[in-house]
């Protein structure tokens, strides 16, 4: 996420470049966060993937039987990240879009 947050140049990996091209969505999500609310682009990192998750759990969510499973309220899609510096782990609500540390 970091590559992508700071835009780095990735010309010489071309395959981890290819890769990230499905995060343009997220990329997409995170710069209208940051437009939207000043002081949300401070840590660029965290917003793109916060936004990935969002991004991920809409994609899951159009699969058939996702689909199907959470309209008959058996299936519940959860969105986590890990701050690997910290080693905190957030859950997204979402009915609020915001996230919430998880009970170690």
């Amino acid at each position: 996420m970091t590559a992508l947050a700071d835009d780095h140049d990735l010309i010489a990996l071309p395959a981890v470049a290819h890769w990230l091209r499905h995060a343009d969505a997220s990329l997409a999500r995170a710069a209208r966060a940051a437009s939207a609310e000043p002081g949300a682009g401070e840590d660029k990192v965290s917003v793109l993937g916060w936004s990935n998750v969002i991004a991920q759990l809409a994609n899951l969510a159009t699969h058939p039987c996702v689909g199907r499973s959470l309209a008959a309220k058996t299936l519940t899609l959860r969105g986590w990240v890990y701050d690997i510096a910290t080693g905190a782990v957030d859950q997204l609500d979402p009915g609020t879009g915001s996230s919430a540390a998880l009970a170690a």
